[in-house]
């Protein structure tokens, strides 16, 4: 008696891991953290496995960029809450002294509310890297695709 084989024979399971290694997915996820511009600089130096692949570059350069994006938000915000503080002072005899010195100390508030989303969105690309995918930020991964593909 001969067994035919099923059509359950030639199912082949999915792979489940994404081909990059372990050093390489930690490192893609520490750049993410402040400052960690200089653990990819120095995993680049040290010449640390995969450090020349597109997966630890794009999201390399992709912390480089939310790095900047995030300082660049916390100084527009800052001017933007000086001016806002000047503007109350103006106003305080108007809306009363305890409003205005209430809306002063609150500034604070006006810069969490920009950074949070910001912040939000280095965790998710922080670990989407330690699974060993790529992230999908709008506008900021397809302008990191197009850079690490040299168009």
């Amino acid at each position: 008696m001969v067994i035919q084989p099923s059509r359950f024979d030639r199912y082949q399971r999915p792979k489940v891991g994404s081909g990059y290694s372990m050093p390489e997915k930690l490192v893609s996820a520490a750049v993410y953290v402040p400052f960690g511009f200089f653990i990819g600089i120095i995993y680049i130096l040290a010449k640390g496995p995969g450090c020349d692949g597109p997966f630890f570059r794009f999201h390399f350069y992709q912390a480089v960029f939310l790095s900047i994006l995030f300082f660049v938000i916390q100084g527009t915000v800052g001017a933007l809450a000086s001016f806002f503080t000047g503007f109350i002072r103006l106003l305080a005899p108007v809306i009363g002294l305890e409003t205005a010195a209430f809306l002063m100390e609150n500034n604070a508030m006006m810069t969490m509310v920009f950074q949070v989303p910001l912040f939000l969105l280095c965790i998710y690309a922080g670990v989407m890297a330690l699974m060993g995918k790529m992230t999908n930020i709008p506008w900021v991964s397809k302008l990191i695709s197009r850079n690490i593909a040299g168009r």
